[in-house]
């Protein structure tokens, strides 16, 4: 049969940028990195109280304690600081 054809969405370049042609992205690329958010006190709160409550659940705490916008690693990276430099 026929090969299925490739679906690829076309990104201009910048006005100016060198190539003149316009560049392919891959509709599987990875997604950019998150960007940096600070954490607040009040974030930290909710982790401390949602680990007492799922202790190394960090998916539940997540979602349980209102911290959709963080990533169950953030969580723990976070906490595991907290402990590290004695902020429990």
């Amino acid at each position: 049969g026929a090969a299925a054809p490739l679906r690829l969405r076309a990104a201009a370049l910048p006005p100016g940028a060198p190539g003149g042609q316009s560049r392919v992205a891959r509709p599987d690329a990875p997604l950019p990195r998150r960007t940096y958010r600070a954490w607040t006190e009040d974030e930290e709160n909710r982790l401390i109280e949602g680990f007492s409550r799922f202790p190394n659940r960090w998916e539940d705490i997540r979602k349980e304690c209102g911290l959709h916008h963080r990533s169950g690693t953030q969580l723990k990276d976070k906490y595991r600081n907290l402990q590290r430099y004695h902020r429990l």
